[in-house]
């Protein structure tokens, strides 16, 4: 669905007004797409930067993590919703083109959700490293080096590929020579039982409410520590404490674009999970837009980094003018 959860799916047939289709394809094609390309290279320059720092190898392996997370996200997102609206708005009539889509879809579909999950709970990574590091000092080097760090990133990445396994069964293709071949909901995907406990209850819960609770207790003690540390850091100051503290106010933000794009977007989730938004309808441009911030928060790590990490503005500086 749009919003990757699936009884938060706006309408979006060929029969919706002109109006709507050209409002989905400026949305998902030339915002949208503009802001996957524009996310995939920074986050791709991300990467290669970070790589380069040596300093703070927890911090760096994370935020590759992050980059390589969120660049797989966003270049599945535009297979699924950019392509999707172009055939749709130019009505293309290459039938092998369609077909080819629609197989992509389906069996890419569950990767798409793998990929989600897992920038969700490496941004928990993220934060719960750094407030042992901020908030637990003295037993900080025990918990957070970096064969830990490889141990909870690897069981992220089981997590997101287990968790989401089911949803390879959600979804068939049909395929016959009578009608046109199109994707459908199989007995499972249907069941009402599975939708409840699996698509909706699950979902909110480890897609939601878990890692946004868990994210608002945890950035809010790390920020409190920073406002402590800078305070201190007027009256002594050394290179290491200045750069560990940059990289703390790096990962505050991280963590605050990522609730300030996640919660609004799980929020109207929720709040019209079981009602079918029609074109034309509040909740249809609601549901639509609420997609563009999941997509931002993939997009916008670069310029976090830019902004707020001198470090990397220094490495990316000498590296590349």
């Amino acid at each position: 669905n749009d919003s990757l959860q699936n009884n938060a799916t706006p309408t979006a047939s060929p029969n919706d007004p002109r109006q709507c289709s050209l409002f989905r394809f400026l949305l998902y094609v030339v915002a949208m797409g503009i802001m996957c390309i524009f996310g995939f290279v920074g986050n791709t320059v991300s990467f290669m930067v970070l790589h380069r720092d040596r300093s703070t190898p927890v911090a760096s392996f994370l935020l590759k993590s992050l980059a390589v997370a969120d660049n797989i996200f966003l270049l599945l997102w535009a297979v699924h919703y950019s392509v999707r609206d172009v055939i749709r708005f130019f009505e293309v009539p290459d039938d092998s083109l369609h077909v080819t889509w629609i197989y992509i879809r389906v069996f890419s579909f569950p990767v798409l959700y793998m990929a989600q999950t897992l920038t969700i709970w490496l941004t928990v990574v993220i934060a719960l490293n750094r407030f042992m590091a901020v908030c637990l000092p003295y037993r900080a080097p025990h918990l957070c080096n970096i064969i830990n760090v490889y141990k909870e990133v690897a069981v992220v990445i089981i997590f997101s590929i287990v968790y989401n396994i089911p949803r390879f069964f959600e979804l068939k293709v049909i395929d016959n020579d009578e009608a046109k071949t199109k994707w459908n909901r199989t007995s499972l995907g249907v069941n009402q039982t599975y939708k409840k406990v699996y698509t909706d209850g699950l979902y909110y819960l480890f897609s939601f409410v878990l890692p946004l609770l868990i994210l608002a207790f945890v950035n809010t003690r790390v920020i409190i520590a920073y406002q402590a540390t800078q305070k201190r850091r007027r009256r002594m100051s050394s290179r290491r404490s200045d750069n560990e503290n940059n990289i703390t106010l790096v990962m505050i933000m991280v963590v605050v674009i990522f609730m300030l794009c996640q919660a609004p977007a799980r929020i109207v989730q929720c709040a019209w999970g079981y009602r079918y938004a029609h074109c034309l309808q509040f909740q249809y441009y609601l549901i639509h837009i609420s997609n563009t911030l999941e997509v931002l928060n993939s997009s916008v790590n670069f310029l976090i980094y830019c902004i707020f990490h001198k470090r990397f503005r220094d490495i990316l500086y000498a590296s590349y003018c």
